[in-house]
C-alpha cells in the first residue's frame, strides 16, 4: 500500500500555529498561555524536530528563535543546548519567568539572567522578564545587579536590543523589588559606560508593576533613578492577575 505524504509547506504551516504568533510568546502578560506553550507546545515542536530530516530544520528555527523559559527544568535544559548549538544566532526574543509550582524559575539573582545573556544571542530585539512569586524578590536585593543591568552588561553588540519589558510584583516595602529589577542608579558595575549608552538604540523599556493598587510609589522611585532613559521608559500596572494591564503616567511626566 502506498503512503501517503503531505506536502513540506504544510507541514511547516502546521508547525508554525504550533508555535503561535510572537507577539503572544513575547507578551508575558498571559500566563496561562506561557505554561501552555512551555508545557505543550514547546515539547510539540522538539518532537516535530526528532521526527525527520525534513522537519528538522524549520522546528528548530520556530524553538530557537523566540525560546520561552519558565521553570528551573526548562532553565537547565536550556542552558546545556546553548553551549554547542550554533542557533543562538537566530534567536530574537527571550521570555523569562518564573511560575508557581516546585521548580518555579528563581530569579532572585541576577545569576539566571547572566548566565543566559552575557556574550550570547546576537540578534536578540526584545527581552521579557517576569517573576510570579514576590516571596524570592527578598533574598539577594543587596549588592546584586538588577535585572536592567544584567541584561545591559550581557549585550555583546549594542544597538540591537530594542525592546525591553520587566513585570514584577509590587507588594514589598522599601521598594526591594523596584530595585531588583532597575537598581539605585544608572550606574553600572564593571563598566565604564552608563545604562542610557549601554542600551543605546533601545526603543521601548516596559515596567509592568504587578499586583499593584497604587502604581505612583514604584513607578516614582524608577523614573528617579533612570533620568537618561525618560524618552524610552513606560508603566503598565494591574490589581489582579486575570486584570488587562493599564498604562500608568507619572504626574511629573504628564
Amino acid at each position: 500500500m502506498e503512503s501517503c505524504r503531505l506536502p513540506i509547506e504544510l507541514c511547516e504551516k502546521v508547525m508554525n500555529a504550533l508555535r503561535g504568533h510572537e507577539d503572544e510568546i513575547l507578551d508575558g502578560t498571559n500566563s496561562r498561555m506561557q505554561e501552555e506553550y512551555t508545557s505543550k507546545r514547546q515539547p510539540a515542536l522538539r518532537a516535530c524536530a526528532l521526527t525527520c530530516h525534513a522537519w528538522r530544520v524549520r522546528a528548530q528555527y520556530l524553538l530557537w528563535t523566540f525560546p520561552v523559559i519558565l521553570d528551573s527544568q526548562h532553565l537547565a535544559h536550556f542552558r546545556t543546548a546553548i553551549q554547542s548549538s550554533p542557533n543562538i544566532t537566530i534567536t530574537r526574543g527571550l521570555v523569562l519567568g518564573g511560575i508557581y509550582g516546585p521548580n518555579v524559575l528563581d530569579l532572585s539573582t541576577a545569576e539566571v539572567l547572566g548566565s543566559l545573556l552575557r556574550d550570547s544571542f546576537p540578534a536578540l530585539h526584545s527581552v521579557t522578564v517576569y517573576s510570579g512569586d514576590e516571596l524570592r524578590l527578598h533574598e539577594g536585593t543587596s549588592g546584586v545587579p538588577s535585572w536592567l543591568h544584567t541584561i545591559a552588561i550581557g549585550r555583546p553588540i549594542p544597538g540591537i536590543l530594542k525592546t525591553i519589558v520587566l513585570q514584577h510584583q509590587t507588594e514589598l516595602k522599601e521598594n526591594y523589588c523596584c530595585k531588583e529589577v532597575v537598581g539605585t542608579s544608572e550606574e553600572v558595575v564593571g563598566s565604564e559606560k552608563q545604562l542610557p549608552e549601554l542600551l543605546a538604540g533601545l526603543a521601548e523599556l516596559t515596567i509592568r508593576l504587578d499586583w499593584c493598587k497604587d502604581p505612583e510609589r514604584c513607578a516614582a522611585y524608577i523614573w528617579s533613578v533612570l533620568p537618561g532613559m525618560h524618552d524610552v521608559l513606560r508603566f503598565e500596572y494591574r490589581v489582579n492577575w486575570d486584570d488587562v494591564w493599564r498604562p500608568y503616567t507619572l504626574p511629573v511626566a504628564k
